[in-house]
């Protein structure tokens, strides 16, 4: 199911509805966050799907460290760790009710990931602006073919 930023807010109560977790897809169809994902070790996608399995139940107050944080500009982080180190999803609430959105992750290897942070603040610029579309996140045991990176490029 794809998501299009025209796409209006429900108006049904939150209580018990689980948020909503969305990936990035580029302009040209290439689901860039969600095949950094499949990329990643068993281990380390694994500690991520427990991760969101734990927030998406929660109220959005609930969202806090270790396993979340908000950052500058509406940016925010999905934290989780595994034995290779620590794991960063970015993203922001919406752009429905209940719905937090990825533009980018990676291995955080430094205090502040400055580039994997303006990567998923231009990211949302461009859907902001009608580029790119939202795709549900998948957790599957296929893992892309071209594999490796260590961010979401």
């Amino acid at each position: 199911m794809n998501i299009r930023k025209s796409q209006k807010c429900d108006s049904i109560g939150s209580e018990g509805v689980p948020w909503k977790i969305s990936v990035y897809r580029t302009q040209m169809k290439v689901p860039v966050v969600q095949k950094w994902i499949n990329s990643l070790p068993d281990d380390v996608r694994d500690e991520l799907e427990d991760v969101i399995s734990y927030l998406r139940f929660l109220e959005r107050e609930a969202w806090v460290r270790p396993q979340f944080e908000t950052l500058d500009k509406g940016l925010c982080e999905i934290r989780w760790k595994s034995a290779s180190g620590n794991y960063r999803l970015y993203g922001y609430f919406g752009p429905a009710r209940r719905q937090f959105s990825g533009y980018s992750g990676s291995q955080k290897k430094k205090n502040k990931d400055v580039d994997t942070e303006k990567q998923a603040q231009s990211r949302k610029n461009l859907f902001d602006r009608g580029i790119g579309e939202l795709d549900d996140l998948e957790f599957n045991t296929t893992k892309a073919k071209d594999s490796g990176s260590s961010s979401a490029k």
